[in-house]
């Protein structure tokens, strides 16, 4: 082959990989806005954007595609690590099984050597930030025994997170066909990592030192792969307000990746980007998604948990249970777009008859934005009420006489009342009676002069006889 076109090969090949490293020609755009496109203009074949708290997916790019994961792995890894080892000063010794075959596959490793007895903290360090390959064989070990049985339980795991898109065949992430996985169950698997607090603490650290090792008097500094390339000022990194920490990964199938977690107006997300073939384009896809989410979405709280819906009556039921109050069960928040038209509808009965069966269904209550349902309660009753006899009959009798319901407690009524004005009427026919005996024994006195006191006796003697005769 002649020498000219031998250079010629070179020179394109060269020119090729530049190209393919550099953006392509609206990186100027997207760095100064990230948002400036609808939907945000990525390098990354698969990306995945979601919300931990909500679990909303605000962007999916062949996110259900199968991908290589490639170090993002180790999240997994790491996480199983921390349910099952619950002593971090456990000492752990490295042996040559599992270091075998990673020097020969070109795995990053944190340094550990056989004769070392790092502890769990040291090797989840050592796996989260240099990735290092050996710390997640040991961490598989100290887990499970074996590398092999601790990738049984990573997929046991992976199908319990609803991970339906992965199978792992090792700890870490070096390459193999049937070692896959989407950008959703890297996302899936990534909030369910943030749920631990001494995962995200370690995914946070830049910098970590081990204590002395047999092959390492000082110990080994270790730096995070992660936060290399992010907010790191003037060493050129890419800015990303409220970055939280995450894992890269990277082999040529799956290109370079990136899964991490970040907190923007108010919405704590996390983000995916695989197969990205610059350098630090996986970074600034992931700078891209956080920024048009923080651009584009804020969280509302659409409704809080307690507040009254509805009160339906229960005909026939016990006093104390004859009322059903419909509360919202949890707080409904969500990320919205700017400028979304938010209603609510409910359709709750307002009485019902008992007896009333457990699970009968009694209502609804929809929150709709721009007029689409987002979240919708089917209230149902919780217990199964029954009619309480007192008031079951008392109810049904005043069915019966209707708008005669009110004569006996009249005629009631109108018989005391009568009992009252006899009465009434005999005491003054006695007080009556009085006074004419009274006049008549004055005019006797007058004529006969017996005294007043043998008048007054005779007086009580015939009230007597009258209170006698009423009785």
């Amino acid at each position: 082959m002649p020498k000219q076109l031998t250079k010629l090969i070179r020179l394109f090949l060269v020119c090729f990989f530049v190209i393919s490293c550099l953006p392509p020609w609206h990186a100027s755009a997207l760095e100064n806005d990230p948002a400036v496109n609808e939907p945000p203009q990525l390098y990354s074949r698969y990306a995945y954007l979601m919300d931990i708290d909500t679990g909303q997916v605000l962007y999916s790019k062949a996110g259900d595609e199968r991908m290589y994961p490639a170090s993002m792995t180790k999240i997994m890894t790491i996480v199983l690590a921390i349910d099952y080892l619950h002593d971090l000063q456990q000492k752990v010794p490295i042996t040559g099984t599992m270091l075998a075959g990673l020097a020969q596959e070109g795995a990053s490793c944190a340094g550990f050597r056989v004769g070392d007895s790092p502890t769990v903290e040291e090797l989840l360090y050592g796996a989260a930030l240099p990735s290092g390959a050996d710390a997640s064989n040991a961490l598989a070990v100290a887990v499970s025994g074996t590398i092999d049985d601790f990738v049984q339980l990573m997929n046991r795991k992976a199908e319990e997170l609803g991970m339906t898109g992965t199978h792992f065949m090792n700890a870490h992430g070096l390459h193999n066909e049937d070692h896959y996985s989407t950008a959703r169950d890297i996302a899936i698997l990534m909030k369910y990592c943030m749920e631990h607090e001494l995962f995200r603490e370690i995914i946070s650290v830049r910098r970590y030192k081990t204590g002395r090792l047999y092959s390492h008097y000082n110990g080994i500094s270790m730096r995070s792969g992660t936060w290399y390339y992010i907010n790191t000022g003037a060493n050129g990194g890419y800015n990303i307000p409220g970055f939280e920490g995450g894992k890269t990964g990277y082999t040529i199938p799956a290109g370079r990746c990136l899964v991490s977690a970040a907190t923007v107006n108010g919405m704590h997300m996390v983000a995916v980007a695989g197969y990205s073939l610059g350098a630090t384009t996986h970074v600034i896809d992931t700078r891209t998604l956080f920024a048009w989410a923080g651009k584009h979405y804020s969280q509302y709280a659409l409704a809080y948990s307690g507040t009254r819906l509805a009160s339906i009556k229960i005909l026939d039921a016990a006093p104390e249970e004859n009322e059903i109050k419909v509360t919202l069960p949890d707080d409904v928040v969500y990320d919205l777009p700017t400028g979304t038209q938010i209603s609510t509808e409910s359709d709750f009965v307002k009485e019902v008859q008992a007896p009333l069966k457990e699970g009968t269904e009694l209502g609804s209550y929809r929150i709709l934005v721009d007029g689409d349902t987002i979240y919708e309660m089917i209230f149902t009753a919780q217990k199964t009420y029954n009619v309480d006899d007192s008031s079951y009959y008392q109810s049904k009798l005043s069915e019966l006489l209707g708008p005669y319901a009110f004569v006996p407690g009249a005629a009631l009524i109108a018989f005391v009342l009568l009992l009252i004005f006899s009465r009434m009427i005999r005491h003054a026919k006695g007080r009556s009676k009085i006074r004419t005996v009274l006049k008549e024994r004055e005019k006797m006195e007058r004529k006969d002069g017996r005294g007043i006191d043998e008048a007054f006796s005779e007086l009580n003697e015939i009230t007597y006889s009258e209170e006698k005769e009423e009785m």
